[in-house]
């Protein structure tokens, strides 16, 4: 469903991105770029690890703004964080143009949105929510994924090592295979209502 080589569960979708932060060696004093228009919990798991987010303006379609994102990079920049909203995709190939990782928030998307395929985009890492509003409904729950080998690798070092704060419950596991077997007919139907 993510359409990436390697992908692994955490408990939530704010532990996949403290896991993804770590993953791509984030520390104290570094910088990570955001939109104005997130979640809380990005800025929490931002400070978690020490480092410090660096708000940019969204454009019109609601999500991360390239020229925005231009004036707020610098040698402290460590990341940037692309949050795909309302059927709304962030651009990660443009912004990759920084030469910055990108982590995708695709917290309210699992494969598609808007009819496109997630799996077209170039982020880093994508970081989703299993949590019972989002797409893949399972009551709590995260996943990251990753095609690059060298964070995957770091992604399950630093799991294994954290692994009592980082684990997906096996009740939570079962659920979200469950749901995966009819997650095309429920993106269907949410399609027809928001159509």
């Amino acid at each position: 469903f993510t359409g990436k080589a390697f992908a692994s569960t955490t408990t939530s979708g704010s532990s996949a991105l403290i896991v993804a932060l770590n993953a791509l060696k984030i520390a104290k004093n570094d910088e990570v770029i955001v939109p104005t228009y997130v979640c809380k919990s990005v800025l929490h798991a931002i400070r978690s690890v020490g480092a410090k987010e660096v708000l940019c303006d969204i454009g019109n379609s609601w999500v991360i703004d390239f020229v925005s994102v231009r004036s707020k990079i610098s040698t402290k920049t460590k990341a940037i964080i692309a949050v795909h909203l309302f059927g709304v995709f962030v651009d990660c190939k443009e912004l990759a143009s920084f030469g910055v990782p990108i982590i995708e928030d695709c917290c309210q998307s699992l494969d598609r949105m808007g009819g496109r395929l997630l799996t077209s985009l170039s982020g880093d890492i994508s970081i989703y929510s299993l949590h019972a509003t989002k797409c893949l409904p399972v009551g709590e729950g995260g996943l990251i994924a990753t095609n690059r080998k060298d964070l995957a690798e770091s992604i399950e070092q630093f799991r294994e090592q954290n692994k009592n704060y980082f684990n997906l419950s096996d009740l939570n596991a079962a659920l979200a295979r469950s749901q995966l077997s009819n997650y095309n007919e429920t993106l269907e139907r949410r399609e027809e209502i928001a159509g």
